[in-house]
Formats: structure tokens, sequence, C-alpha cells
């Protein structure tokens, strides 16, 4: 028997934990007259991780607070 591992496919996820792929054994030549089969089946598909060591990015969030109610000054130039 004579066969090979195809590549692997596209990841899932291009960061975090949750990256997933997967590649496909195709038999070239099968076992015949008494020859070892393959270790794999034909069209057997092997899973595998991919990108998880690649944190994601987290965008900063937030907002303004609402005014003071008191002016650092009674009058000219305060700052709220």
């Amino acid at each position: 028997c004579e066969g090979e591992w195809g590549t692997w496919n596209t990841c899932s996820h291009t960061c975090g934990p949750n990256g997933a792929r997967s590649r496909t054994f195709t038999i070239s030549t099968p076992a015949s007259s008494g020859g070892v089969e393959c270790t794999e089946a034909d069209s057997a598909v092997q899973p595998g991780d991919c990108n998880t060591e690649i944190d994601c990015p987290v965008d900063c969030c937030g907002a303004w607070a609402a005014w003071s109610v008191t002016c650092s000054q009674t009058c000219g130039g305060g700052a709220n």
C-alpha cells in the first residue's frame, strides 16, 4: 500500500483557542497480492489544532463620564 496525507486545509480561526483544521489520507496504490495494508484508511481525516498560540486582539471599550456638577472655580476659567 502506498498513500500519503494531503495538505492541511485552512484554519477555522486566525487566533484564539478554537482554531481547527484537517487533512485527508489518500491511498494511491492499494495493497494487493498479500502486500501490507496501509495504516490509514483511504479518505481518513486527521483533525488538528491551529493558531491556538496567537492571542486575539481585544479592542478598548469605554465612554466619557458625565460632567461633574460642581466647577473648580466660581468664575473665570474653571474646569468641570
